[in-house]
């Protein structure tokens, strides 16, 4: 009984007026932003999904745009005429180039034509486009 007579002389010494008890008056939960908070989460999320949309239908406009200018000799997997003469050596490609054609088309057992921005790796045996290499990207 006396710790509860005590407790209760604690809590009647509180002034009533102090800048703690002002606070917690005005405290509703979420300090006065609850609107405002759940305004700029779905106001970040319509932000992200208009992006989203956009940068989607600016990379298909961008495919789209790739497709009809690029004009290639041939396409992956075409035959290259068995009389074709214009093949380019390995080291015939600029260095800045080489590097950019795959590990497995490099050397002496693959045919090479640099033409048009583009690098078309051709299977020797076979003569066909095994790869291209666009230069413009």
């Amino acid at each position: 009984m006396n710790k509860f007579l005590l407790a209760a002389a604690a809590l009647a010494a509180i002034p009533i007026s102090s800048g703690a008890q002002a606070q917690y008056n005005n405290y509703n939960g979420y300090n006065g932003y609850s609107d405002s908070y759940r305004y700029s989460r779905d106001q970040y999320n319509q932000d992200l999904n208009r992006y989203q949309r956009d940068r989607d239908r600016y990379e298909r406009q961008r495919e789209r745009y790739d497709r009809r200018q690029r004009n290639w000799m041939w396409r992956t997997g075409e035959r290259v005429p068995y009389d074709y003469t214009g093949y380019t050596s390995y080291y015939g490609i600029p260095e800045a180039y080489r590097y950019r054609i795959p590990r497995a088309y490099r050397g002496r057992d693959w045919r090479y034509v640099y033409r048009g921005n583009a690098i078309y790796v051709v299977d020797p045996t076979t003569m066909l486009v095994r790869d291209i290499v666009d230069l413009l990207r």
